[in-house]
């Protein structure tokens, strides 16, 4: 599992992260669950992102993991807990809030009443509209602190962006296309080319339309069947479709394409 936190260049120094569950009895958020048995771990600990201390031993300081996951010729050849580059937080199971910490809960001899409703499992097995609206269980945050670095290549996680869809602002004034940023519409990148805005530490903010999750939206389908009577004891007949295709909207660099489909199918009767 892996959650998507910031589009930066993550440092080590001075980075925190915690998960938080908000207690139903006080509505406070707490970082365990008050459950005999595991209110003496952190949850960072019960999701196993707290295994090594500060210099990698396997020993639980109560500090987040900040294994950093890194590229070689675009191959990753090491497992890790985060990507600096842009952001992306992993979790070490597949299901943390959910099977991960039934398990632990169940390992500690806590009843399968009471892990039913701390366990967050329709986060994993429905939708995000449905999960979101169970407030007795939807009760995990992640909180933290970071510190980045400079840099003048933002990625935006998203390929094909429509020509002309990316808007950037720097303290809520409009920034020129061409002049003071670039994009590259097919990797979803923007560069920041006005060094003045890096250096006064402005902040930066990317609005954008993808097309990564569309394919083809306009459709038409035509068709007629025809029957042609021989004599009163035998008939033909006919049936053709034509089915047309269109993007939405171009992809990308890539030309504007229709398709076209035909079907036919003919049959007679005696």
């Amino acid at each position: 599992m892996s959650i998507l936190l910031a589009h930066t260049k993550w440092l080590r120094n001075n980075f925190r992260l915690d998960i938080w569950y908000n207690n139903p009895l006080t509505s406070i958020d707490i970082n365990y669950i008050p459950k005999t048995g595991v209110d003496d771990k952190l949850l960072i600990q019960l999701l196993d992102l707290d295994r090594l201390n500060q210099q990698q031993q396997m020993y639980q300081d109560g500090l987040f993991d900040f294994v950093p996951i890194t590229a070689n010729q675009g191959k990753i050849p090491n497992g890790g807990t985060i990507n600096p580059r842009n952001g992306r937080l992993y979790f070490t199971t597949v299901e943390p809030f959910g099977k991960t910490l039934k398990q632990k809960m169940l390992n500690e001899g806590i009843s399968s009443t009471i892990i039913d409703k701390v366990a967050f499992t329709q986060l994993y097995d429905s939708t995000k509209t449905a999960a979101q609206q169970l407030p007795e269980i939807n009760r995990f945050k992640i909180k933290g602190r970071y510190q980045s670095s400079v840099s003048s290549e933002i990625s935006l996680n998203a390929m094909n962006i429509p020509q002309g869809s990316v808007v950037v602002t720097a303290g809520g004034q409009i920034l020129i296309e061409g002049s003071q940023y670039m994009v590259d519409y097919n990797l979803g990148r923007v560069k920041i080319l006005d060094d003045g805005i890096l250096s006064s530490g402005t902040p930066i903010k990317i609005s954008l339309e993808s097309n990564s999750l569309f394919s083809v939206q306009m459709k038409t389908l035509l068709g007629t069947h025809l029957d042609y009577k021989i004599n009163k004891d035998a008939n033909i007949g006919a049936t053709i479709l034509k089915l047309k295709e269109r993007p939405l909207t171009p992809k990308g660099k890539c030309r504007r394409r229709t398709n076209f489909k035909y079907y036919a199918w003919a049959g007679w009767r005696l």
